[in-house]
C-alpha cells in the first residue's frame, strides 16, 4: 500500500442509458499474410438504470486478441478475456449512501512453439461494500485471484502445472472535514493478504498490514497554501514505517501557481520477489527469490510552475528528484540464474513540460517534453532509460460534432540501449546508438446518426519496428461502432 489519501466525492447525476460498442483491430503484417479475418475484436455493453433513490449498473466486456505470429518474442498466440460487473448505489438520504460493487474477470491464454505448448487460465473476483454518512466513509474490499499455468511438450508430455492464488481483504475508514477553506483528512486501513503458489519454496505466505494516515490542507495566507501529511504503516514482516509529506503552493496573480513538495516513501517487496522458485524452461533460465529483501525507501522533492489562461492556454513545468535506499531490482547471480537484490543507492530525476493550446472552438493542440536521468549509486544509467522524448497532439472537433480527428506523435531521441548478455550475466550497452524514431497514431470519429458513431484509427502509422529493443508491432488499424441510448437528461 502506498502513502496516498483518496478523497471520494459523490455525483448523483445519473440517467437511464445503454452503451454498446464493437471493435475490430489488426496489424498490417497479419492482414498481408493471413487476410482480414484473423484480427482481434472487442464487444462492450454498459447499462445504467435509476430507480427512485437507487441506481443500478451493469457492464460486460469480451475481448479476443490474436497475436502476430511473426513476432518471436511473443509466446502467447491467443488471449480471450471476459468480464462482467454490476453496482448498486442506494441513496438513503441527502447525506448518506451505500455503494455495492462486484466484478468478475476471466482470461485464457494459449501459445504454441516448437519447444513447448502453454495454456493459462486466470480468474479474478472483486467485491466492495461502502457506507458514507456526512464526512465519514467506511469500505470493505475483497479480491480473489487464481492463475493456472500448464506447460506441455508438443507430443503431450506434461512439464509443469502451476497453480497460483491470492486472497486480499481490506477494511478502510476515511474522514474528511472542511473548516472554512481548510480541509482535514484522516483514515485507517487494515488488510490481510494470503498468497499460495507452486512457484514459491514454502508454498504459502501471509501478510498483515495496518496503516494510519492524516493530511491537513491549509491556506496560510491569501496566496499561500500548504499541505502537511503523514502515514504510518505497520507490517507483520517488517518494522513500522513513517512517511511524511509537505507541500506548498504560491498563487501569483490570477494565472500563475508555483508548487514545491517534499516526501518520503517506501515499497515492501512482493511475495514473488521474496519467495519465487521458478524454472522458465522455454527460455532456459531460473528465477529464485530473496527472502532477505528489505523495503525500498525513497526521499523525493518536486518543483513546479503552472500557467493557466482559461480561454486559450495551459502550461506546467515540473522538476523531480528522488533518492532511493535499498532499491529493489533484479540481477544475475550467474548466467541463467536470476534473483532480486537491494541496491544501496539510486537516483531518479527528470523534467516534464506539458502545454495545451485551445486554438479555436474546433482546433486544439497539446505538447510535452519528458527528460529522464535515472542512475544507480555508481552513477551508471539504469538499463533501458530513454533520456528524452517529445510528444504532441493536434485535434479537430466539428462544431456540429459530425466528425472528430486527432493525430498523436511521440518522438524518442537517439539513445544507447542496454541488453542482457546471457554469457557474461550482465547488461551491456549496444554497440551503436538507436536513431531517433517517431510513433504516430491517427484517430477519427464519424457521427452517422444521433446515437451511432463510427471510429477509425491507425496506430504506429509510420510502421517503425525494432526486433531487438521494440516496438515489435508495426502498423495496426481498428474499426469501432458504438451507440448510446439515453433517457432522462
Amino acid at each position: 500500500m502506498g502513502g496516498v489519501i483518496n478523497i471520494i466525492t459523490y455525483n448523483d447525476k445519473y440517467s437511464q442509458s445503454i452503451n454498446l460498442s464493437a471493435r475490430y483491430s489488426d496489424t498490417e503484417n497479419k492482414i498481408r499474410n493471413n487476410g482480414i479475418g484473423n484480427g482481434s475484436n472487442n464487444i462492450s455493453v454498459n447499462v445504467v438504470q435509476p430507480l427512485r433513490n437507487t441506481i443500478l449498473g451493469l457492464n460486460y466486456n469480451q475481448n479476443a486478441i490474436v497475436n502476430d505470429q511473426s513476432i518471436e518474442l511473443i509466446e502467447i498466440d491467443q488471449i480471450h478475456k471476459k468480464s462482467i460487473g454490476s453496482y448498486i448505489i442506494w441513496n438513503l438520504s441527502e447525506h448518506q449512501n451505500v455503494n455495492f460493487n462486484m466484478q468478475s474477470y476471466g482470461q485464457t491464454e494459449k501459445g504454441e512453439s516448437k519447444l513447448m505448448n502453454t495454456h493459462t487460465d486466470i480468474t479474478r473476483n472483486n467485491f466492495s461494500l461502502s457506507h458514507k454518512v456526512w464526512n465519514f466513509e467506511q469500505t470493505i474490499t475483497s479480491n480473489n485471484y487464481s492463475r493456472n499455468y500448464v506447460q506441455k511438450r508438443p507430443l503431450g508430455k506434461l512439464e509443469k502445472d502451476d497453480l497460483t492464488s491470492e486472497k486480499f481483504l481490506e477494511y478502510e475508514v476515511l474522514y474528511n472535514k472542511k473548516i472554512g477553506t481548510n480541509v482535514i483528512s484522516t483514515g485507517l486501513e487494515i488488510y490481510r493478504a494470503n498468497y499460495q503458489s507452486d512457484r514459491i519454496k514454502s508454498g504459502k505466505q501471509d501478510i498483515i498490514n495496518r496503516s494510519l494516515f492524516g493530511q491537513y490542507d491549509i491556506d496560510i495566507i491569501d496566496k499561500i497554501n500548504a499541505i502537511i501529511g503523514v502515514r504510518l504503516d505497520d507490517y507483520s514482516n517488517y518494522k513500522s514505517v513513517v512517511s511524511p509529506r509537505i507541500g506548498l503552493m504560491y498563487r501569483y496573480k490570477e494565472n500563475w501557481k508555483f508548487r514545491t513538495a517534499w516526501s518520503q516513501g517506501f515499497r515492501a517487496p512482493s511475495f514473488m520477489e521474496r519467495f519465487i522458485d521458478w524454472n522458465h524452461i522455454q527460455f532456459n533460465y531460473t528465477v529464485i527469490g530473496n527472502p532477505d529483501l528489505q523495503p525500498e525507501r525513497s526521499t523525493g522533492m518536486t518543483l513546479g510552475a503552472e500557467y493557466t489562461n482559461t480561454n486559450k492556454y495551459q502550461m506546467s513545468l515540473i522538476f523531480y528528484h528522488t533518492q532511493f535506499e535499498n532499491l529493489i531490482n533484479d540481477f544475475t547471480l550467474k548466467p541463467g540464474l536470476l534473483s532480486y537484490q537491494n541496491i544501496e543507492k539510486a537516483t531518479f530525476s527528470g523534467i516534464e513540460l506539458i502545454s495545451q493550446w485551445y486554438i479555436s472552438e474546433q482546433w486544439n493542440s497539446r505538447f510535452g517534453i519528458n527528460w529522464i536521468n535515472n542512475r544507480d549509486g555508481d552513477n551508471k544509467i539504469i538499463p533501458n532509460t530513454m533520456p528524452l522524448s517529445i510528444n504532441g497532439t493536434g485535434s479537430y472537433n466539428n462544431p456540429r460534432n459530425f466528425i472528430n480527428i486527432s493525430i498523436n506523435t511521440k518522438w524518442v531521441a537517439p539513445y544507447r540501449p542496454q541488453e542482457y548478455d546471457a554469457q557474461k550475466g550482465v547488461f551491456v550497452f549496444a554497440e551503436q546508438k538507436l536513431k531517433g524514431y517517431a510513433l504516430i497514431t491517427v484517430r477519427s470519429t464519424l457521427k452517422i446518426y444521433d446515437s451511432l458513431q463510427l471510429s477509425l484509427g491507425v496506430e504506429n502509422a509510420g510502421n517503425y519496428t525494432n526486433s531487438r529493443f521494440g516496438p515489435f508491432i508495426g502498423r495496426a488499424a481498428y474499426l469501432e461502432l458504438s451507440t448510446q441510448l439515453e433517457q432522462g437528461k
